[in-house]
């Protein structure tokens, strides 16, 4: 019975850390596009008239949206000079191929592990963002009481 016990406590224990990482990162993309965002109104005008943006729907700009945030998080890394495509991809633990295409803006099926690894990436090597960033996370609770609440039903 107490090891069924366990086993059910780091079970919750477990999923808790899941959840926690899943609003982790939800939160962070949210300040990721809020960071860049003059960037990618440049890219994405509101009444864009080209053939590639005919097709308009909120998911594909959606998905519009985390190709260029990890677009601008890969040159951003860039920027600092440390690191190329390569390198990126071997710290990463990520194919080239799909790091080369994140870094183009065409990381339609980019996963949320290599999303993260990269995006991980991008604060260690741009602390002064990561510090920005972690302390607008932990001024949550003091801006929106509610604020996992309305993260869960915004989507």
């Amino acid at each position: 019975m107490m090891r069924q016990a366990v086993a059910c406590s780091n079970y919750f224990l477990s999923a808790e850390k899941k959840l926690l990482k899943l609003f982790l990162l939800c939160k962070l993309q949210t300040l990721l596009i809020e960071m860049f965002y003059k960037d990618i109104q440049t890219d994405f005008p509101a009444n864009a008239s080209s053939s590639c943006y005919l097709h308009y729907h909120p998911i594909t700009e959606h998905y519009f949206m985390d190709n260029k945030i990890i677009q601008l998080v890969i040159r951003g890394i860039l920027e600092g000079g440390e690191y190329s495509l390569s390198g990126i991809a071997y710290y990463t633990r990520i194919p080239f191929d799909i790091v080369l295409d994140a870094a183009c803006g065409n990381s339609h099926d980019l996963s949320i592990t290599a999303w993260t690894r990269i995006v991980d990436m991008y604060m260690r090597a741009k602390p002064g963002v990561s510090k920005m960033l972690l302390e607008r996370l932990l001024n949550l609770q003091s801006e929106d009481p509610l604020t996992i609440s309305s993260l869960l039903n915004s989507v």
